[in-house]
């Protein structure tokens, strides 16, 4: 081979390898974007299930009262 052709030949595998690491760099910044993405998603889940617990718990406490309440109303009117 000359050494035209091996220039040649050369030139075409950094020419490759110019693509490869091109689409390497974007594969990476798709990964880090959704990684970022179901991060962000985690996030406002445990802050909606932060919120919403306190309300579970009054409801659960608002039930226990009506339980409590209907048990005296129907022990006083001799229902049972």
């Amino acid at each position: 081979m000359s050494c035209r052709e091996h220039y040649s030949i050369l030139l075409l595998k950094r020419i490759k390898a110019k693509k490869k690491l091109k689409k390497l760099e974007k594969m990476r910044a798709e990964t880090a974007r959704l990684a970022n993405l179901a991060e962000r998603r985690h996030r406002r889940m445990v802050e909606a299930r932060e919120a919403i617990r306190p309300l579970i718990l009054a409801a659960a406490s608002l039930n226990a009262q009506a339980n409590q309440f209907i048990s005296a109303w129907l022990d006083r009117n001799d229902c049972l």
